[in-house]
């Protein structure tokens, strides 16, 4: 049995769709002292929903399959490090980004719109 620890990086918004409410976002970890990158799209709302499927990603991305005759030896953990400290870290940026998204399409004039709109796309998230 082998144990490999994810480390996420961070997360940079790289678009958003305000019409259809999606954004569009790279995530980076790291996992075997290998960066890696991933790229999702989610509709904006629920920030537990999309930081879970945004660990499901990653964890379904690095499944390794290794094949042999000795079970033990095929099984892999994929451990997400600090998880429980990263997912609110994570939940916390995207409750941001959402509450910064319904403030920019709520707006009812155009006074430095693109300017919030700017803030918003230049968000990240380093841990």
């Amino acid at each position: 049995m082998r144990k490999l620890d994810i480390y996420i990086k961070g997360v940079k918004i790289e678009k958003l769709i305000l019409n259809e409410y999606i954004v569009k976002y790279k995530v980076a970890f790291e996992i075997n002292d290998e960066v890696k990158t991933i790229t999702m799209e989610n509709s904006i709302g629920n920030s537990e929903e999309i930081v879970k499927k945004l660990i499901d990603s990653i964890r379904e991305r690095e499944k390794v399959i290794i094949e042999g005759d000795d079970i033990l030896s095929s099984i892999v953990l994929l451990n997400i490090n600090d998880q429980e400290e990263t997912e609110k870290k994570l939940i916390n940026f995207f409750s941001k980004f959402n509450d910064g998204v319904r403030a920019l399409k709520s707006r009812t004039s155009s006074e430095d719109y693109m300017g919030a709109y700017h803030k918003i796309m230049g968000e990240g998230l380093k841990i």
